[in-house]
């Protein structure tokens, strides 16, 4: 719902953790001990967690723990794959200046050790200082700025786990739960959000084996038809987002063999992917079955119906380190398995229809 309905599933993320933080005790005074312990010394006791809130300079953090007073004593800035702004870190690091604090940033794991480089960079040059590592690690870094102020960034599963553990010693059942929903947006965020590029990402021959496995996919399905079982009679390729293939009919059941990057990147197994229908392209349970004893269901990819493409999806191996004609060998003859299989199902009412624009367009939608 957070992914659908609102603007910014940082907001909802930062309004789930003020929900938590001011409804649990434990919670609180977790998160002031892990402040203490990334300051390496005492701080001026949390009294309230509070949102959006605007400074005198404009800028706007996330979120702040604040003494009784209402100065700040944390402040968090939390991101999934939005970018920093041009004044992140330094107002926020100007907040602190005259009590002290921590600023901590809060991300996916597998954004920490880039954007550490790059906070740091930005505070040496705000400061013009060195920011001191005092503790470097997969989901936790820490740094000191001056005797004062420390320089946090850590990650959505590391900040979790940690109230998880405050929420469960409490007994508060109630905010594990809503905390399972919060670390249920996070997980999603990390496998699905944007991930910035870096120079090798840009630099790798990415784009060749796309335009590769594009190129396999037309290869294999060029072969595949001049089998008795293989035709793409009133069928065509088609393309969208993050995904190329063709319709076509194995043993007068509707499939689809398609690069897909988007299942590709949910289930790893492989870039190619065949998705097999029934003969008038609904979901049928005798294919389903049958799929499942021949291949099991760890090869077999069961999306429900609903859900863009519904139905089996098989991956369809890669050879590595062979020349194209060994690998389209090998596709082919994997197709050619399937065949088999579908040989073996039989319909009451064999039909020959086409498949529902609905789903041809929407094929990649339940891997969004």
């Amino acid at each position: 719902m957070a992914l659908r309905l609102a603007k910014s599933p940082e907001d909802v993320a930062t309004e789930g953790l003020v929900y938590i933080l001011s409804r649990s005790e434990a919670a609180r005074h977790h998160m002031q001990r892990l402040a203490e312990e990334w300051a390496g010394r005492s701080l001026i006791p949390i009294a309230s967690f509070r949102s959006q809130v605007v400074g005198g300079d404009e800028s706007r953090p996330d979120l702040e723990a604040q003494d009784a007073d209402g100065q700040p004593v944390v402040v968090f800035e939390n991101k999934f794959w939005a970018s920093l702004t041009d004044r992140q870190p330094a107002a926020y690091l100007n907040r602190l200046a005259e009590h002290g604090g921590v600023l901590c940033f809060v991300v996916p794991t597998s954004r920490t050790i880039l954007l550490w480089d790059e906070l740091t960079r930005r505070t040496q040059e705000s400061e013009g200082s060195q920011v001191v590592l005092v503790r470097d690690e997969p989901e936790l870094k820490v740094g000191r700025i001056d005797d004062s102020r420390t320089l946090v960034l850590t990650s959505w599963s590391f900040i979790l786990r940690q109230l998880w553990g405050a929420l469960e010693s409490e007994g508060n059942l109630a905010l594990v739960a809503d905390l399972r929903q919060l670390s249920g947006l996070a997980s999603r965020m990390e496998s699905s959000g944007f991930v910035p590029f870096t120079l090798s990402d840009l630099t790798a021959p990415t784009p060749r084996h796309v335009v590769q496995l594009s190129s396999l996919v037309d290869a294999a399905v060029g072969r595949l038809l001049q089998e008795s079982f293989a035709s793409k009679k009133g069928l065509k390729s088609m393309a969208g987002s993050g995904w190329y293939g063709h319709y076509i009919w194995l043993q007068d059941h509707g499939c689809q063999f398609s690069f897909s990057a988007n299942m590709w990147h949910r289930y790893g197994r492989s870039p190619l992917w065949l998705w097999v229908r029934s003969p008038d392209w609904k979901s049928s349970e005798a294919v389903d079955l049958a799929l499942a004893r021949r291949y099991g269901t760890d090869e077999c990819i069961s999306i429900p119906n609903g859900l863009g493409a519904g139905g089996t999806w098989l991956a369809i191996r890669v050879l590595e380190g062979r020349e194209i004609d060994l690998v389209v060998s090998d596709v082919v003859r994997q197709l050619s398995e399937v065949a088999e299989v579908l040989s073996e199902v039989s319909h009451t009412q064999p039909c020959r229809g086409l498949p529902e624009e609905a789903e041809s367009e929407g094929a990649e939608d339940f891997a969004l």
